[in-house]
């Protein structure tokens, strides 16, 4: 089946509102239409098609000479293709019907109301609860606070903690505690508290890494293992980018700061959770966002994202359009000069050298720049 794909970063805040009329942000909205042409190079096959905001034909053109057949861009479909939206929402729903995706295609109310409970970040928590009871080291998992009194009662034992919005979008709704915040973070949580039920709370970690384990869950119910991410954030914990190198490449870095036996032992217990927590209530590819810490510690479930994440793209795209063995840097950032000179070097059809932008209009960057 042909896919229509969606480039939809606004869809955790989407979730938060709950609503098919979502407006999102100014920075959220130019952050879609500069990155509206990404799924050209993360779409599971060049049969697909991608919504566009404006694609450079000749640009196309002069890609696909390269890298052979790609994914269509367009504006809207007559149908006849499945919707593969970044993530799925009501809001999402909307847009991929106003697309022109077929009803039967799209997921029921039901269905979309499942996706964002499983989207709470309550989920991510009982993903932890369930790894703390069967790996070979101490794990730690938030806990869910719908009180004030709870969570100074929480705060008063945790000296430095992390307070999250049951749903949030990259770094937005974290809020990071130490004891001279105490009476601001309390506030902060009270406002959430009053707007989503409830607030996630968990101890801070020093990082040393920030990585993620990637799946795949299947229209069948079956979870996947899809690969692995190592990514780079700011001290607000946003996304800035993504490494680009193989998953044995990604662990021997890991490494360097952690014990990759305890790797092992996660990436082997995942699967059968995400099946038992998911189940056929989603299919497509999700996230779960770890870090290591200063001092070895591996934190199993910091995310679990639901839907496309930049750490599947930086995985897509390093094994379908890297040579073999090269490495590099996948980053999203403001725009300094909108459509930027592509200065890269291909083997047989796959990208050795140099660097490219992967979207070449709008307020914001999206780069490969490989080593050497």
């Amino acid at each position: 089946m042909k896919h229509l794909h969606l480039f939809y970063p606004e869809n955790d805040l989407a979730l938060a509102a709950g609503v098919a009329n979502y407006t999102a942000p100014a920075a959220a909205v130019a952050l879609r239409r500069a990155g509206s042409d990404l799924p050209l190079w993360y779409a599971g096959s060049p049969s697909d098609a991608f919504i566009t905001a404006g694609f450079n034909a000749a640009r196309y053109e002069h890609l696909q000479n390269i890298f052979g057949k790609l994914p269509e861009a367009v504006q809207e479909v007559s149908g006849g293709y499945a919707p593969a939206p970044w993530g799925w929402s009501a809001a999402s729903r909307r847009l991929m019907a106003l697309y022109g995706v077929e009803e039967s295609f799209l997921p029921s109310d039901k269905a979309i109301e499942r996706i964002r409970m499983l989207s709470h970040r309550r989920t991510a928590a009982q993903i932890g609860r369930r790894l703390a009871a069967c790996m070979p080291f101490p794990v730690n998992p938030a806990v869910e606070i719908s009180d004030i009194a709870t969570l100074e009662k929480f705060l008063a034992g945790t000296p430095q903690a992390v307070l999250k919005s049951p749903w949030s979008s990259s770094g937005r709704g974290v809020v990071f505690v130490n004891k001279d915040s105490h009476a601001a973070a309390i506030r902060n949580a009270s406002g959430i508290i009053r707007r989503q039920g409830s607030v996630m709370a968990e101890a801070f970690y020093k990082r040393a890494a920030d990585f993620a384990m990637l799946f795949e869950m299947d229209s069948d119910g079956i979870c996947r293992h899809a690969g692995m991410s190592l990514f780079r954030t700011a001290p607000t914990g946003a996304y800035i980018g993504n490494v680009l190198a193989s998953d044995t490449e990604i662990c021997a870095s890991l490494g360097r700061y952690c014990d990759t036996a305890h790797l092992d032992a996660v990436a082997a217990a995942l699967p059968a959770i995400l099946t038992d927590i998911i189940g056929k209530d989603y299919s497509g590819p999700l996230g779960v966002d770890m870090l290591v810490s200063d001092n070895g510690d591996i934190v199993p479930c910091v995310e679990m994202n639901l839907r496309m994440t930049m750490g599947h793209v930086a995985r897509r795209f390093t094994d379908r359009f890297m040579a073999l063995g090269c490495k590099g840097l996948y980053t999203v950032t403001p725009a300094t000069k909108a459509g930027a000179d592509d200065d890269f070097s291909v083997f047989n059809g796959r990208l050795c050298g140099g660097s490219i932008e992967l979207c070449r209009s709008g307020a914001f960057s999206f780069r490969v720049s490989l080593d050497g």
